[in-house]
């Protein structure tokens, strides 16, 4: 009797160890809309309705992953982004912050620096 309980014992806590140690597949990431200018990653930071005019075009979207669930990386190829649409056109506004004009947007995307926390957001996968 006493080695059943101990088996017993031995068999459920390897089950709760290998459920605790599995992963959701289930749940994914969603990051915020990134952008690769040169050597530096930006974020969206927020929408604007602004005048292009005085900024300088610095170049447009040549590749997109067209999803949120993929952040854009240093080692991305130049004006690649994770959202946006190719031929978007990216202008500097300052050293820090560049905007992005798409079809019916325009949006200010902010510099990663060592200070800056990317947020991501999890959310569960349809079945």
């Amino acid at each position: 009797m006493r080695k059943n309980i101990i088996y017993v014992t031995i068999i459920v806590l390897l089950g709760l160890l290998s459920a605790c140690s599995k992963t959701d597949d289930k749940v994914e990431r969603s990051y915020k809309p990134m952008l690769k200018v040169g050597s530096a990653i930006y974020y969206w930071n927020c929408d604007v309705d602004m005048n292009i005019e005085n900024l300088e075009k610095i170049g447009q979207v040549e590749k997109s992953y067209a999803t949120l669930k993929k952040s854009v990386k240093l080692n991305d190829d130049d004006f690649t982004a994770n959202v946006s649409k190719v031929g978007s056109e990216i202008y500097k506004i300052d050293d820090e912050s560049v905007l992005l004009v798409g079809d019916n947007y325009k949006s200010i995307f902010k510099k990663i620096t060592d200070k800056t926390k990317v947020t991501y957001y999890k959310f569960k996968a349809k079945s």
